[in-house]
């Protein structure tokens, strides 16, 4: 069972996950001229420099460790659907 710092630290990695993807599908803040050949590099960051999609692996695995690879589990953790965990996984090659 995760302890309540674990949970916490969880669900803040979580909100600030779907806040920044939530920002990226909004279309007033996207800008629709010069995108043409984006790369990598274009992808949203965190402030250790750590691509989303790194963040989003790094919060599932904690929470498949936590959870002891249960994903039922994990997902309850992570308060998505076990459906959004699989998709999430087979996205990572986890």
């Amino acid at each position: 069972m995760p302890t309540d710092e674990v949970l916490a630290l969880l669900i803040a990695a979580r909100d600030k996950l779907n806040r920044a993807i939530e920002a990226l599908q909004s279309p007033a803040k996207r800008s629709p001229v010069g995108l043409e050949g984006t790369t990598e590099s274009l992808a949203p960051s965190t402030e250790d420099g750590s691509t989303m999609a790194e963040q989003e692996r790094i919060l599932i695995n904690r929470a498949l460790e936590t959870a002891g690879g249960n994903q039922s589990k994990a997902a309850r953790i992570l308060r998505i659907g076990r459906d959004a965990l699989r998709y999430r996984l087979k996205k990572h090659n986890l």
